[in-house]
């Protein structure tokens, strides 16, 4: 009814006919297409055909009614269908309207200049191309808003821009107007940023991106058009408010009361990789124009490439070769990989065609000329036969980059068998090595295995254990790649287990192989990152270039590495904005400044990644973000390449040792790695054991406790063995649980030390515990060695508890138990290692803090905590960071950084906690006083790290002085969700960090404390340590009651040494109590006794008046019966 009654009002005459037609169309469409999140068959399609068909009835009056109505069903609803079912539809439309023709539209004009800006531009103008191009101008002319809609590499940014392109060059002629394009990422902004917001501190209003960018559309008085496009996730909270800008009310309400009305010029624009967050009511307010990736294919991209290549250096001979190979190995490389292999991170087809063509043009450099510079006729002469190994190795290094272990051996033999199937000759690869384990040399033309590229390697005699990054052929390959991509300034994207080298290689190549004009902006991401943090870190180190126009130093490459990648946690419809913030700067060169709200673009900037696989907290990122990368995997090592590393730093550190010694270096790194395998087989993380996580940054944590050892005190093979028992048992058994878990890691070690070095328990074990300190020696220098005399090192601490408490004038009231003499050592350990920092996780009471300030005094740290009272904000905490820092940096004092989880007010605070551990630094911490006193002070640091005496130099050796000085120790409570989900969320907190898990206290701590707890209470007992044996007794029985409960009915009670202190605490009251109450009523009884003593003395005294006065009574007596005279 409203249909026919809407047609009748646009002039058609068969108004009841075609309003069936039409309903029955998307009816039966309804019920027979696929389901789609953009598909909508409601009301506001049907309003949207009948206002197509009256616009074309206007301009063609004359022509039949059936084809006004047929044309327009299919200008709207075409665009937005699947390739399936457009024969579906089609066949709806067939037989609804039998025997009626699809007029044709005269488009000539429009096609012809498409066609001429896309060769321009150096694109391909496949029919599907010109087809997605004319639904979009169709689209536009009738709908007030449109989604372009479709995975990424289907085209739609490119269709959107050529169109605005073709559109403006049409200008005046017909209706075609000049069209004007806003691009914004809605999930870059806020949602106060988008469209506006009062100020909290000033409540003053201030503007958003999206509402700036309409209002200067709809005040253009030209007859020019405005296209907004939003390019970014569409999800049901931001788009509310655009809703009725979409519908017939054509207005923006913003909450300043301030309403933008929309004009016919503007037109909102949505890009999209799908609608799965959106409200139907946003899906039915816009017109959809999906857009396919397999509709183009891969072969635009190839042509175009070929293209780019010089016609003075690559002959047509040159260019049918490429071609050739790409027809014959591309497509196919690819199918495979989606067939028989497992990648690491999911890729689309065209990402990994696009990073084919990428490598290629790197690897071609050396032939293209250059303003300077023309290739020599020897290479051109060369390059015909070096084409097809040049595009094999980088086919394995794009396509077949995405693999794990075993679907890289697959792709190499797929590869091998690929090429004896066609007429290309094979490549002369190494013997027995696969196209992996090879390098092609574009100098010489010959392949190489990755060892054989660069120099032996030698380790600097001077060079400490944290400053040696052994080459290995991994390491390597990936670095030339990385080079290879970067000198280009092509993204790159570096993905793989944790503890694989990722990060360590691109930071090595960074900061020491780099070309002198790269910058490094290092960033971490964690899953409480912010977008508009992530925005300050880079803008803070970029300098104006012109107006609009920001980079780094003139002259310079800024190269900003973000370290876990997809780390940000997902928002509740599934963007990521510091993610989204990244991909408008690679898909816009700029974002918008949040002041001005203007563009600025950012220049001579080039993004690398960092990250690992999906999962454990960390996220898939959008293909839409993924695409601008060349991916580069690591595959978990191999165990000979681990033996290498580790054999290479200990045979250098052993250098000072005797020859036996020497030679236990190769032994040492097997059963390290032996052990390292079978714990992270064995022990695997639970939610009650959620950090029993382990990587390969384990072992190096053992081999650098090693590094402590020195010659003059450590001369024999059980000495050696010794350490490498306790330096295994601080990395891996430290952060155990339970006892169970401890002995069974006992005993694997001691298989491996029976094994390897035969050598038994009693060898090992010599006495009751197996320590290493440096603070034992009386001699005064500091040597880390065994302890032997355990009651001489409870002493030692014991006199640095006194020392402690009389310098700082605070009683600090420890008792110097075993267990605790324990962890006092192991966090002494950790503080002796250069940016050393510790995980201390144990139940409130088990001494975390104490302990810390204790091992801190004895290693001469500096002991910092913060003090949170009532309006510790992030503006305090940043100033006792930015205070601690300094301390570190500029006067060069060791700090450690205590923090309890209790302190943590906001999670922000972990997020600067995370930066701190994985760099020790964060983003626009300083003033500028201080930025000039960093730059005054810390040029000669510069110097002497042989860098350049720039700014950023001179700031990046402060922040290695500020690591070197800094340890970060955090006290958790393992108890609740919350330890769970930080650790999830905030990787360096165990990648960084030695954990050190505070277990119950043991009988002898309970007692030894119970005894000095009392004494120093004043308290005596009759006998005293038959009291403190009960009150030990009740407290494990109380603990065995609570697991007991925990295990029958699932509800844990927490049982800790706070609750031990408390029972003493009430045994002192108590008897202190009926002392008092005692004491009260013998001084009554006392009193009452005095009173009787005294009544008794006074009776008697009265008893002795009478006896005295009884004659005087007598006398009295008869002188007064005597008659009277």
């Amino acid at each position: 009814m409203i249909g026919e009654i809407m047609l009748y009002s646009f002039g058609f005459a068969k108004a009841r006919d075609l309003s069936r037609k039409m309903v029955a169309t998307f009816k039966l469409a309804s019920e027979q297409l696929s389901a789609q999140e953009h598909y909508d068959y409601g009301m506001r399609a049907v309003r949207s055909v009948i206002n197509a068909a009256g616009v074309l009835k206007r301009r063609s009056p004359d022509m039949d009614e059936e084809q006004l109505l047929l044309l327009a069903l299919r200008d709207v609803n075409v665009p937005k269908f699947l390739t399936c079912d457009l024969p579906l539809f089609d066949n709806i439309i067939f037989d609804l309207f039998p025997g009626v023709k699809h007029p044709e539209v005269d488009r000539k004009r429009l096609l012809d200049t498409l066609q001429d800006l896309a060769a321009k531009k150096n694109l391909q103008t496949a029919p599907a191309f010109l087809e997605k191009l004319v639904q979009l101008y169709d689209t536009v002319q009738v709908r007030q808003g449109l989604m372009l809609v479709g995975p990424t590499g289907g085209g739609k940014t490119t269709t959107y821009r050529l169109l605005a392109d073709a559109l403006t060059a049409l200008k005046g002629i017909d209706d075609f107007q000049t069209v004007h394009v806003h691009t914004l990422n809605p999930k870059a902004l806020t949602l106060g940023q988008l469209y506006g917001q009062f100020n909290a501190s000033t409540h003053e209003w201030n503007d958003g991106v999206a509402a700036v960018l309409l209002r200067q559309a709809v005040r253009d008085t030209s007859p020019d058009r405005h296209w907004i496009m939003f390019d970014g996730p569409v999800d049901a909270i931001w788009i509310e408010s655009m809703n009725s800008v979409l519908d017939d009310n054509k207005k923006l309400c913003l909450n300043s009361g301030e309403i933008i009305s929309v004009t016919n010029r503007v037109t909102m624009m949505f890009e999209v990789e799908d609608l799965a967050s959106a409200s139907p009511a946003t899906v039915s307010r816009c017109g959809m124009v999906y857009m396919e990736p397999a509709a183009l294919g891969l072969s635009p991209l190839m042509v175009s490439w070929l293209a780019t290549l010089p016609t003075s250096t690559f002959s047509s001979g040159e260019r049918e070769l490429f071609s050739e190979l790409f027809e014959a190995f591309l497509s196919p490389a690819i199918a495979f990989v989606r067939q028989h292999c497992n990648e690491l991170i999911r890729t689309v087809d065209n990402n990994l065609c696009a990073s084919c063509l990428r490598l290629l043009d790197c690897l071609l450099t050396p032939f293209r000329p250059t303003e300077d510079r023309m290739p020599s006729k020897e290479a051109l002469l060369s390059l015909r036969e070096k084409v097809p190994s040049i595009f094999f190795f980088s086919l394995t290094w794009s396509v077949g980059s995405t693999t794990d272990t075993a679907g890289r051996a697959k792709f190499s033999a797929w590869l091998t068998s690929r090429i004896s199937e066609t007429k290309f000759e094979a490549p002369r690869l190494p013997a027995k090595a696969s196209f992996y384990d090879a390098c092609f040399r574009v100098e010489d033309g010959c392949w190489r295995l990755w060892g054989e590229t660069r120099i032996p390697f030698a380790v600097p005699r001077d060079a400490s254990y944290e400053q040696i990054v052994v080459p290995t052929p991994d390491s390597i390959r990936m670095t030339f790649l990385l080079q290879t991509l970067l000198q280009k300034r092509n993204n790159v994207l570096c993905a793989g287990p944790t503890g694989t080298g990722k990060t360590v290689n691109i930071t090595e190549y960074l900061y020491t192989a780099a070309p002198d004009n790269v910058e490094t902006i290092a960033i971490t991401f964690s899953a409480q990152t912010h977008v508009n943090q992530t925005q300050d870190t880079i803008d803070g180190r970029m300098e104006k270039r012109r107006r609009g126009v920001f980079g780094p130093p003139a002259g310079k490459v800024a190269v900003v590495f973000v370290d876990d990648l997809n780390m940000p946690r997902k928002e509740e419809f599934g963007a990521q904005p510091p993610l989204e913030l990244l991909r408008q700067w690679c898909d816009y060169k700029g974002w918008y400044d949040r002041k001005t709200l203007s563009f600025f673009e950012i220049v001579d900037t080039v993004l690398v990644g960092a990250m690992a696989p999906p999962g454990g907290g960390r996220t898939e990122i959008s293909s839409r973000m993924l695409r601008h990368f060349n991916l580069l995997t690591y595959t978990s090592m191999e165990d000979t390449c681990v033996a290498t590393i580790f054999t290479t730093l200990m045979r250098h550190f052993f250098n000072a040792f005797t020859e036996e010694l020497q030679s236990l270096v190769e032994s040492l790194v097997v059963s390290t790695i032996d052990v390292f395998n079978t714990i992270s087989r064995e022990l695997l993380p639970t939610p009650a054991h959620s950090h029993y996580t382990f990587n390969l940054r384990e072992i190096w944590k053992v081999f650098q406790g090693m590094t402590f050892l020195s010659p003059k005190v450590i001369r024999t093979k059980q000495q050696v063995i010794k350490c490498w028992v306790h330096e295994t048992s601080r990395v891996f058994g430290d952060r155990l649980v339970n006892e169970e878990d401890r002995l069974w890691l006992r005993e694997l070690l001691l298989s491996q030390t029976q094994k390897h070095f035969d050598l038994s328990a009693k060898d090992i074990f010599t006495s009751e515990r197996l320590v290493f300190a440096d603070f034992c020696n009386s001699s005064g220098e500091r040597f880390y060695e065994e302890v032997t005399d355990l009651q001489h090192w409870r002493s030692v601490i014991e006199s640095f508890i006194s020392e402690y408490n009389a310098v700082n004038g605070v009683g600090m009231h420890l008792v110097a138990f075993f267990d605790a003499c324990e962890h006092v050592s192991r966090i002494c350990r950790i503080l002796r290692q250069p940016a050393g920092h510790a995980l201390l996780l144990g139940v409130r009471g088990s001494g975390r803090q104490s302990l810390s300030r204790l091992a801190s005094f004895i290693m001469d740290c500096d002991a910092f905590q913060i003090e949170v009272v009532k309006g510790y904000g992030m503006n305090e905490w940043r100033d006792d960071l930015r205070n601690c820092f300094l301390r570190c940096g500029l006067e060069e004092k060791v700090q450690t950084f205590l923090l309890e989880d209790s302190q943590v007010t906001q999670e922000a605070m972990m997020e600067d906690l995370n930066n701190v551990l994985s760099y020790g630094d964060l983003p626009n911490l300083y003033k500028k006083e201080d930025l000039e006193a960093i730059v005054n002070q810390c040029k000669g640091l510069c110097t002497q790290l042989g860098m350049q005496p720039t700014k950023v130099n001179i700031f990046n050796a402060y922040v290695r002085r500020v690591k070197a000085n800094l340890h970060v120790i955090l006290a958790m409570s393992p108890v609740g969700d919350q330890f769970r989900t930080r650790l999830r969320m905030f990787p360096a907190l165990t990648n960084c960090c030695t954990i050190d898990w505070f277990s119950e206290w043991p009988a002898e701590a309970l007692v030894s404390v119970a005894r000095m707890q009392l004494e120093s209470d004043g308290l005596s007992l009759p006998d005293q340590d038959a009291a403190i044996e009960v009150l030990q007794f009740i407290h494990r029985s109380v603990q065995d009651a609570a697991e007991k409960f925990l295990a029958e009915c699932r509800r844990p009670v927490f049982v800790t040494p706070t609750c031990f202190l408390e029972l003493l605490k009430t045994l002192t009251e108590t008897v202190k109590s009926k002392q008092l109450e005692l004491s009260t009523i013998r001084e009554r009884f006392g009193k009452g006794l005095g009173k009787l003593a005294e009544a008794a003395r006074q009776v008697e005294r009265m008893q002795q008046q009478l006896q005295e006065w009884h004659p005087v009574l007598v006398a009295t007596s008869e002188e007064v019966r005597k008659p009277p005279l």
